[in-house]
C-alpha cells in the first residue's frame, strides 16, 4: 500500500513537472514571436522615417562613438518627427544621439550642460569645419518643452518632477529603463498612478518608459 502511495506521489509529480515545463517552454516561444512580431514593426516603422526624413549620418558613428542602439535613436527621432515637436531636451552623454537626431530632425535640440561635453563638440565641429554638423544644440534655460529623452542613467523620478512641469500639452517624457534605478521608477509609476497621469513601458531595442502631458 505504501509502495502504490509513493509511486503515485512520483507519477503525480513528474506529470505536474512536466505540464510545468511544457508551460514555460510554451510561453517563451509565444514571447518570443511577440518580440519577433514587435521588432518586425518596428523595422517597418523605421524604414518609413528613413524613407520620409533620411537615414542616420553614417560618418557620425567614427566621429562620436556610441553605446545607444542606433534603432532606439531612430525611434526617438520618428517620435519627434511625428508629432511635430519643435523643442526637444536630450539627457545624455552621447554626442552621437544629438548629432544623428538634429540632422534627421533638421533641428537644434536642448541640452543640459553637466551631461553634455562641449569641448568635444566643439572640437569635431571645427575638425570637420561645420561640413558635416549643420547644426548646434542649444543649451537647456527652463524653456517649454514639447519633448525629454533620457539616454542617461539618472534618477527618474527627480528628472520627472523637474521637467513634467515644463512639459507642453501633448508632450512627452520617454526616460531609457536602467535596473540601477530600479526603486526609482517603482517611485516613479506609484506616482503617476496616483495622479492618474498617462504613461506605458515599451521597448525599442531597449526598456523605456513614455509619460505623456494631455
Amino acid at each position: 500500500m505504501k509502495l502504490g502511495l509513493i509511486i503515485s506521489a512520483i507519477v503525480v509529480f513528474v506529470v505536474g513537472l512536466s505540464i510545468g515545463m511544457f508551460l514555460i517552454l510554451k510561453a517563451k516561444k509565444m514571447q518570443k514571436k511577440l518580440i519577433s512580431d514587435y521588432d518586425s514593426k518596428m523595422q517597418d516603422e523605421i524604414v518609413k522615417v528613413r524613407e520620409k526624413y533620411g537615414e542616420l549620418p553614417a560618418s557620425f558613428s567614427e566621429l562620436f562613438p556610441c553605446k545607444i542602439n542606433t534603432l532606439d535613436i531612430e525611434f526617438m527621432i520618428q517620435t519627434i518627427c511625428r508629432n511635430n515637436y519643435e523643442k526637444n531636451l536630450i539627457v545624455s552623454d552621447e554626442l552621437y544621439s544629438f548629432a544623428t537626431a538634429q540632422e534627421v530632425a533638421k533641428k537644434s535640440l536642448y541640452y543640459i550642460p553637466e551631461f553634455f561635453d562641449a569641448e568635444k563638440w566643439n572640437e569635431v565641429a571645427n575638425k570637420t569645419g561645420n561640413n558635416i554638423i549643420n547644426y548646434k544644440p542649444i543649451e537647456y534655460n527652463e524653456e517649454n518643452l514639447d519633448s525629454v529623452i533620457v539616454f542617461k542613467d539618472i534618477d527618474p523620478f527627480s528628472i520627472y518632477k523637474k521637467m513634467y512641469p515644463k512639459l507642453n500639452k501633448n508632450g512627452m517624457i520617454i526616460i531609457k529603463y536602467s535596473k540601477a534605478n530600479k526603486q526609482g521608477f517603482v517611485l516613479l509609476k506609484s506616482e503617476l498612478e496616483n495622479n492618474k497621469i498617462p504613461h506605458e513601458y515599451s521597448f525599442i531595442k531597449t526598456k523605456y518608459l513614455f509619460i505623456r502631458k494631455d
